[in-house]
């Protein structure tokens, strides 16, 4: 009897019947596509995604503050005309537009997006004390280039410009201003120009993106007389959020900032005799000996500003220039050239679109 060979070719157990194989099953459904990994983004392409959500959130915010609730002032002033002459209705409308429309609105086009905690550190009394000092004295600098800038384009177009603020400031009330400007706004300010923000940049450049925050935070304003100095302020606001990680520090020196830069003016202007002391600069020989003895009070009041004006410039410089000395501002920088970081920042529609609608919205500000 003839055995069967294995397959090393010796004798052993018969093979197994070789069965065909499996007929995939017919149908519209054949096969299944196994899931597929999408490709990881490139750090420039991230990048420049991260800033272009940035800039269509904050495009939304001046859409939603400069122009989502234009019809419903409209009707409200159709049916109540006078509140379009109340200063405290078109404050309390904008405060409304912005940090009950706008923010929402900048939340929800940036939910989802990657967040990094900032690392709490100590910071002195002293140190906030110093910044507090250098943030005055920088506010006041850029203020008085403001001022001549605007004066410029005076004398270019032939017509006085006049300052949003400072028509809020001449026609509400102190205590309104000292509500919304200088306790309601730092606030909501800083969650959305400092939290909101350097939280979501931080990871691509410390530095870019504390500039992008200020640059963001001077251009919402929509003010021609505030960009320069709010820009300024706003790196230090930025520098002293990534600093210590603690929001209050950035709340209180808003709140220092908004109050030493307005209201000590306000109140000279309606307790002092501004208008005689005007009279006296234009036309000295003009002014009686009465009137001049009575104009002592407001000249010793504005010599103590001024002097206090002028100590608090000198020493913020100072600080300022020792701290530039000892490397006390530094913070990291892009992991890109400044060229490539530029182009990854502003080289899409979402930055565009922003800064787009900002400049209309100070041009507008400036014809007006």
């Amino acid at each position: 009897m003839d055995h069967p060979v294995t397959p090393s070719g010796g004798q052993g157990a018969p093979l197994p019947p070789q069965t065909p194989p499996p007929v995939p099953p017919q149908g519209p459904y054949l096969y299944t596509v196994p899931p597929q990994t999408p490709p990881v983004p490139s750090p420039e392409e991230e990048t420049k995604s991260a800033y272009n959500r940035i800039g269509l959130a904050y495009f939304g915010l001046v859409a939603a503050a400069q122009f989502a609730l234009a019809p419903l002032v409209a009707v409200l002033i159709h049916f109540f005309p006078s509140l379009s002459k109340e200063a405290w209705f078109n404050v309390a409308f904008s405060f409304f537009a912005l940090y009950c429309v706008g923010m929402p609105a900048v939340l929800l086009c940036l939910k989802g997006m990657p967040k990094n905690d900032i690392i709490r550190r100590p910071f002195s009394f002293s140190s906030f004390v110093k910044i507090t000092v250098i943030s005055l004295s920088v506010m006041n600098l850029l203020n008085f280039f403001s001022l001549w800038l605007v004066r410029l384009l005076e004398a270019l177009i032939g017509s006085e410009i006049t300052s949003p603020l400072d028509q809020s400031l001449e026609s509400s009330g102190v205590w309104f201003y000292l509500l919304s400007a200088v306790v309601i706004a730092p606030v909501f300010e800083e969650l959305l120009f400092r939290r909101i923000l350097l939280t979501r940049l931080v990871r691509f450049g410390e530095w870019p993106a504390v500039l992008v925050s200020a640059l963001i935070f001077s251009l919402v304003h929509g003010n021609f007389f505030q960009i320069f100095y709010a820009f300024a302020v706003g790196i230090l606001l930025g520098w002293l959020y990534l600093r210590t990680g603690r929001l209050l520090y950035t709340v209180l020196l808003h709140f220092l900032l908004n109050f030493f830069g307005s209201v000590p003016g306000v109140l000279i202007e309606r307790f002092c005799d501004t208008e005689g002391l005007d009279a006296f600069l234009e036309d000295p020989a003009a002014v009686s000996g009465d009137a001049l003895a009575a104009l002592i009070p407001t000249v010793a009041v504005y010599g103590l500003y001024l002097l206090a004006l002028v100590a608090v410039i000198v020493c913020g410089v100072v600080f300022l220039v020792r701290a530039f000395r000892r490397e006390r501002l530094r913070l990291s920088l892009s992991p890109f050239p400044a060229k490539k970081t530029a182009g990854l920042i502003f080289g899409n529609v979402g930055m565009i679109l922003f800064l787009l609608v900002s400049a209309a919205v100070i041009l507008v500000s400036l014809m007006s």
